[in-house]
Formats: structure tokens, C-alpha cells, sequence
């Protein structure tokens, strides 16, 4: 038992200063625990280490104290720290690695096999109760094996009574594996006691039996909301191969699991071959949230998550009672059910909630899902700029690559717009829409539909096997007034099916089997999505701009290219309206962009840096000629990049036809182009005359 008191003991000495008396705190000390230590030493140095975790859950801790194991050795036990012990926010306690000989801490992101192991063998390796203020971190946790362990490898449990949440937890670099429940588990279980300010990054949760990392709360009560952990991130992070329970009636076999959980965040994190052995109709999933409010899930991976019943093995996920939560950027595929789940059953909810930006290849490898699917009392969602593949499974199931699901419940007010949807159908059926009870307040709009091997759109009871008989019957879909804006073309995704594995989040943005090309039908053809009061973000799913052009192009990927990724990288705004990328004057020239562009100049630049010259220009054959006004350009190799580049002549600054100038010629050197202009009308005894340069895109 750890016995402490809930307060430093404070020590005081007469100093003979000015100051008169001084109040000197106790330092914070180091502790040390080694194979081949003591229990009877002081534990204050590696040659007086303690030996055991027992010696360890004797010792009181004050905040600031650091217990660090020897690196390279494993240690037999459970550490617990009681109800009042642990550290501070502030001043939390650290348990960690050291490095043999030296007692130096170890560094993060050393190699697993120089972390000191905490073996649990048939039972947990860590408990905290009613503890919190703890860096956890460069630690291996293990336990006999998800059959024969019947423990959570890490267990933070907050039962206080009044709703109490305590501060700070940080875990990370560890690897946890081998329990028979839950690797990281972190809740309460009174009223909304819980956790606040948790932090686990670099964890590797694998082949555990119910779950990799979970946070819990008490029972929801959806009519006043309570959530017991708050201001929650998971980074960084891998779950795979937990594969389920089969005995519990209970979903059991996720990775990564943000449950009463308000202002969370999973970012970069990896979750795959998770949930096989799992039996009842629900879960598992690999990366989602429940019960939880203003969660993000982005930047990861989610592939390969299994059910053993008829239900889930989903990639992401935003189940019930979550709200003002998003999915983006995120990449799922070979999933058993759905790629991207939203789902409420009866008597709870799901609301203001988005799926954007993300990719998915072959999910609904099991499943009659949607590789989107929106089921169940879901009110109010935005699936928006994603990019679906969906190829025959090997089973005899009926996919679709999106679905509106009547499942305990019919979803209302689901807007899907400016999606990609991609069937190809080698074998079994494939759908590329099937919305089981259509509603006024579903809405399709101008998103791309491509099947090759069979077009099938289910709208309720009546399957269409063409996008014209489709919208010829269903007249309130996928229009814009009184205009069809589906777009039914190959959309020209670079390697559409042969995303493959990652394995890394860093490598999210390379996946350019699902980048579209320059002629790409999906390209400017979106809906506008901010006129529709969304705030689309920043980005589309490559790090790019969520528009680069006159308009939205269809899909995860948005096309940048010429002028485009141009102003981009130069920090402009790429939606080239209002005071965008066209008209923005960083330099304060007054230049517009799209000249600077075609001459090859950084918008940074003023003026033109002896890119134009104007002159007269007389025939060198016929010097006694009249004179005319030119105009001599240098542009780089090709023309404008893209842009096409002109002038047009006025003898007025009111009319400017078209007609009236000529190419006198073009030279060629140095990857740049020099080109004259001559204007056809003389100056004679004219007194104005005005040459105008243009620049276009096409």
C-alpha cells in the first residue's frame, strides 16, 4: 500500500537574513528499482535501488517524484496507487525507464526492448483509484495473454462522489499487451467523475482481449448530457489484434474507444485486425466515440477490423448520444462493415455531426453496409469531399458505397454532397446508393457516381440501374433548382483499388492512388458548399485547399495545379474570389496575381522586374513607315504555365476589340519565351495610343 499524506510536510529554518523566517519545501526525489536491488536500501540511488513493486506500492510519493525501473528488466507485479496519492497537475508523479549503469532517465522513443517491463502475469500490471497527477512513460506492460489474464492492463478508476475530475494523466511511448480486458482503460463511474486533461500519445495496445485504449463514464442520460472525462487526446498511437470476447453479450474487440468524453481528439493513430472474435449485434469498431461531445478523429489509418457476428467491424465510427463531432482526413479500407459509421439506436441520438475529406477502399468486406453508412436516429449530419472505392468481396454480401439505414430508427437531415462514389462489380452485387426509407430532408447534391459492371442506385423500395432513370423518378435529389448537378463520369482517380497499406500516418498524403488528374470530370464541379452555410476547413485530404478554382471539385482530393498551386504556396487564398488569390496584392502594386503568374514572377515581387517593355516600333525595312506602338513580354516556357496571355489595343481606355494586334515574333532561350506585340493601327497624328496586356486562365 502506498500511505501518504494529502499534503507536503513542510520544513522550516531561522535564517538570519533580512527575510527573517523562510519556509524551505522537501525536494522531490528520484527513486530507483532494479533486479538486483534491495528492499531495505533507501532506493535513492541505482546502488541503493529497490528491488520489487512491492517495496514501491509501500512508499509514499509526493508530487514530483520519480520512480524509475531499471531498462532492460522485467518486474514482477501490479503497481497501485490509492484513493488522495499520485502527484499534481503541475507537479505530477513520473514513472519510467532508466538506463543501466548510468541511472540517466531514457530518453522517449527508445526501442521497447530497452523500457523496463511491468509483467502482470495473470493480472493487471497498473491501478491508480481516485488518483491522477501521473507521467507514465518509456514502460512495457505485460501481461500472461488475453486467454489467461483476467485484468486491464492499466486501470485509472474515479468513483468520487460530486462529480470530481481529476487532473492530468500522460501516457506515452509505452506498449501494453497480453491482458484479458481493456490495455488502457481510463473512467468513472459516479455521476460525471472522471478525468480531465489526458494526454496518451505513442502507445502500442495490442492483443488485448476487449479493447487497446478505452475511456468510460457512468450511464448517459441524453435529455441533460454528462460526460466524465473532458479535454482528452490520443496521438501517435496502434491497436491492433485485440481481437473480442466471445462469451460477453457486450461489444468487445475495438482499438481505440473515446466514451464519455467531451473535447477529445484522436489524431495520427493506427487501428487494425481488431474485434474477430467479437459476438453480440454491436461494435466492434476500430477508432470511434460514444456518448461524447466536440470529438475529432483525423489523420489515421483504420484497416483490416473483423466482427464475428452480423454486425460492425467498422474502420471509424461516431456512435451514440456524439455530437458536434468530425471524421476527416482519415483513411479506412478492408474493413468488415463500414468504413465511416453514424449511428444512434432508439431512444438516443446522434447530431451536428461531419464526415469529410476522408478515403475508402473495400470496406463492407463482410457486411451489407455502406462503406459510409448513416444509420438509426442520426439528426442532422454533413458527409462531405470524400472519395469512396468499393470493388466485389468474396462474400455474398450486398454493400452499397453510401447508405441512408432505417436501423432502430431512420436517420433525418443527412446532406451528401460533393462525394465520389466508385463501384466496380467483378462478382457479387454492388450498389453505389441505397437509402432504405427516403426522406424530404435527405439531400444528394453534386456528388460523382461511377459503376463499372453495373449501376444500382436503391432509393426505398425500387432499385435504378442508370443515373437517368435514377433522377428522372426521384426529382428532389442531386439538383440545384431545377438542375441536375450529379456528375456520372470515370472520375480519373490515379490508381483507384491499389491504395494498399500505409502503416504510417506520416504517409497519408502520398496515398495518390486516389488523386484526380487535370482533366478529371470531378474537377470545379462541386456544389458550393460555403452558400450552403458550411464551413468546409482549410484543407481537402492531401493538405491542399478545400477549393483551389472557380469552384469545389467532387471528391477528397481537390486539383492543384498552374495558378492554383501557385498562389497556394505562396500563402494566397486559392479560391480565387473576392479578395483572393487573383486580386490579393501582397507586393502593394496593384498588379493583379494572374499577370504575376504568367510572367513568372513571385508575388512577392513588385512590379515587373524587366518583364515588359513598351516602345515604338518602325519597319527595318522601311524606316520612313509609320510608327505603332508595341508591347515586348517575357514568360517562361510554356506559355503562362497554363495561362493564356494576350493584349488588346484602345485608342481611348473605353473600347478595347478584340481585333487590331498582331505577333510580330518570338524568341526563345533560357526555359523563357520573349514575345512582341504590334499594334496594326499607326500613331499617324494620334495623340493616344494604349496597348493592354491580359492574362486568362482557360
Amino acid at each position: 500500500m502506498i500511505a501518504r499524506t494529502p499534503t507536503r510536510p513542510i520544513v522550516f529554518a531561522l535564517a538570519f537574513t533580512l527575510a527573517g523566517l523562510v519556509c524551505v519545501p522537501l525536494q522531490a526525489a528520484t527513486y530507483y528499482v532494479k533486479s538486483t536491488g534491495s528492499d531495505g536500501a533507501s532506493g535513492l540511488s541505482v546502488a541503493a535501488a529497490w528491488r520489487t513493486i512491492t517495496r514501491v506500492n509501500q512508499q509514499t510519493f509526493q508530487p514530483g517524484d520519480q520512480i524509475l525501473f531499471e531498462g532492460g528488466s522485467t518486474f514482477s507485479g501490479k503497481i497501485y496507487f490509492p484513493p488522495g496519492s499520485g502527484g499534481t497537475e503541475f507537479s505530477p508523479v513520473v514513472l519510467g525507464s532508466y538506463t543501466p549503469g548510468s541511472g540517466a532517465v531514457l530518453a522517449d522513443g527508445a526501442p521497447t526492448a530497452e523500457r523496463a517491463t511491468i509483467d502482470g502475469g495473470a493480472g493487471g500490471a497498473f491501478y491508480a483509484w481516485r488518483a491522477a497527477g501521473m507521467v507514465i512513460a518509456n514502460l512495457n506492460f505485460h501481461g500472461s495473454g488475453a486467454a489467461s489474464n483476467t485484468s486491464d492492463g492499466l486501470n485509472f478508476y474515479n468513483d468520487l462522489s460530486g462529480n470530481v475530475k481529476l487532473a492530468k494523466l500522460d501516457l506515452r511511448h509505452l506498449e501494453v499487451t497480453g491482458f484479458g480486458k481493456t490495455g488502457i482503460a481510463i473512467g468513472g463511474y459516479n455521476g460525471s467523475s472522471g478525468y480531465r486533461n489526458v494526454r496518451i500519445s505513442h502507445v502500442s495496445a495490442h492483443h488485448n482481449l476487449n479493447a487497446g485504449i478505452q475511456l468510460y463514464g457512468a450511464n448517459f442520460t441524453p435529455a441533460t448530457p454528462n460526460y466524465a472525462n473532458e479535454d482528452v487526446q490520443v496521438t501517435y498511437c496502434r491497436a491492433h489484434n485485440n481481437d473480442g470476447d466471445p462469451t460477453l453479450t457486450r461489444n468487445t474487440g475495438n482499438g481505440i474507444v473515446l466514451g464519455s468524453v467531451q473535447d477529445g481528439l484522436i489524431e495520427h493513430c493506427i487501428a487494425f485486425e481488431n474485434g474477430i472474435n467479437n459476438k453480440p449485434s454491436e461494435g466492434p469498431v476500430g477508432l470511434w466515440a460514444y456518448d461524447a461531445d466536440n470529438v475529432i478523429i483525423q489523420f489515421c489509418e483504420s484497416y483490416n477490423n473483423r466482427t464475428g457476428s452480423s454486425a460492425d467491424g467498422d474502420g471509424f465510427d461516431l456512435d451514440q448520444n456524439t455530437s458536434n463531432c468530425i471524421l476527416q482526413y482519415n483513411y479506412s479500407h478492408g474493413n468488415d462493415g463500414a468504413g465511416y459509421l453514424a449511428y444512434a439506436g432508439p431512444g438516443l441520438f446522434n447530431r451536428n455531426n461531419t464526415i469529410r475529406y476522408n478515403i475508402s477502399e473495400n470496406d463492407c468486406r463482410k457486411l451489407g453496409y455502406g462503406a459510409i453508412m448513416v444509420g438509426g436516429r442520426v439528426d442532422g449530419i454533413d458527409v462531405y469531399g470524400n472519395t469512396v472505392y468499393l470493388a466485389s468481396s468474396t462474400q455474398t454480401n450486398d454493400p452499397a458505397a453510401v447508405r441512408l439505414a432505417n436501423l432502430g430508427g431512420n436517420p433525418k437531415n443527412v446532406r451528401v454532397r460533393n462525394n465520389v462514389f466508385f463501384t466496380e462489380k467483378t462478382g457479387n452485387n454492388l450498389r453505389l446508393v441505397r437509402v432504405d426509407l427516403p426522406r424530404s430532408d435527405h439531400f444528394f447534391q453534386g456528388n460523382l457516381y461511377h459503376a463499372i459492371n453495373g449501376y444500382r442506385v436503391t432509393w426505398g423500395s425500387t432499385t435504378y440501374t442508370s443515373q437517368t432513370a435514377w433522377l428522372a423518378a426521384v426529382t428532389d435529389q442531386e439538383r440545384s433548382g431545377a438542375t441536375i448537378v450529379a456528375v456520372n463520369a470515370d472520375p480519373l482517380l490515379a490508381d483507384p483499388g491499389n491504395g494498399g497499406t500505409l502503416g504510417d500516418t506520416s504517409l497519408l498524403a502520398t496515398l495518390t492512388a486516389y488523386r484526380i488528374g487535370a482533366n478529371s470530370p470531378a474537377r470545379d464541379a462541386g456544389i458550393d458548399l460555403v452558400e450552403l452555410g458550411i464551413s468546409p476547413g482549410s484543407r481537402d485530404y492531401f493538405g491542399g485547399p478545400s477549393r483551389a478554382g472557380p469552384a469545389f471539385d467532387i471528391g477528397a482530393h481537390e486539383y492543384l495545379g498552374g495558378f492554383w498551386a501557385w498562389a497556394f504556396a505562396a500563402g494566397l487564398p486559392a479560391d480565387g474570389t473576392g479578395d483572393g488569390a487573383y486580386l490579393a496584392k501582397p507586393a502593394g502594386d496593384g498588379i493583379e496575381n494572374l499577370i504575376k503568374f504568367a510572367l513568372g514572377l513571385d508575388p512577392l515581387t513588385p512590379g515587373f522586374s524587366g518583364r515588359l517593355a513598351a516602345g515604338l516600333w518602325t519597319d527595318e525595312q522601311a524606316p520612313l513607315s509609320p510608327e505603332y506602338l508595341s508591347l515586348t513580354v517575357t514568360l517562361p516556357e510554356p506559355e503562362g504555365n497554363g495561362v493564356a496571355v494576350g493584349t488588346v489595343t484602345s485608342g481611348d481606355l473605353a473600347g478595347w476589340p478584340a481585333e487590331g494586334v498582331e505577333v510580330l515574333r518570338v524568341s526563345h532561350g533560357n526555359g523563357t519565351q520573349t514575345i512582341t506585340w504590334r499594334d496594326t493601327v499607326p500613331l499617324g497624328n494620334q495623340t493616344r495610343r494604349f496597348l493592354r496586356l491580359k492574362a486568362s486562365t482557360p
